[in-house]
């Protein structure tokens, strides 16, 4: 049996995709058989999931138009016309070459899913967000937070490195 929360949640992100992909607010209440109010209040009331499910869709979205971008240039390769196929490779060519390679292995590819899971959690909290996680964890398992900006903040020393 679903929860309230799950239920909201697959609704929210059903309504994300459909906006990612140029749907109306209105048609996205009718998908989700929400109001046209409750569904643009959704981004505003639940900023940090909408927002990090938006990127996700958005980052789909992207491959998707890069593959059929791709699919289309592979078939205009196999054209009778020589200038549309060599003006095909010409462009996977340029392609090839603007897209980054894959990273080798690195310390944060090592790190277990959970530590990632956190790591990746913890980027999208605004400073005041994690000043305040610091405030409710107990004082014994970390020095008291300041409220300076966290980017000047000097990296803490491991005991191995006094």
């Amino acid at each position: 049996m679903k929860t309230r929360r799950t239920e909201l949640e697959t609704m929210m992100k059903r309504a994300v995709e459909l906006r990612c992909r140029g749907s109306s607010w209105e048609a996205v209440a009718k998908e989700v058989e929400r109001s046209v109010a409750t569904v643009r209040d959704w981004p505003t009331k639940h900023v940090k999931f909408w927002r990090q499910t938006m990127q996700a869709a958005k980052r789909e979205l992207d491959q998707e138009a890069m593959a059929e971008s791709l699919q289309t240039l592979r078939l205009q390769l196999r054209s009778d016309d020589e200038k549309a196929s060599r003006d095909a490779a010409t462009a996977i060519l340029k392609f090839a070459k603007a897209t980054p390679k894959p990273k080798k292995a690195t310390k944060e590819s090592s790190l277990s899913p959970e530590i990632q899971a956190i790591a990746e959690f913890v980027q999208e909290l605004s400073d005041e967000e994690i000043h305040q996680l610091l405030q409710e964890v107990p004082a014994a398992d970390h020095p008291p937070a300041s409220d300076a900006p966290l980017e000047n903040a000097a990296p803490p020393t491991s005991p191995a490195a006094e």
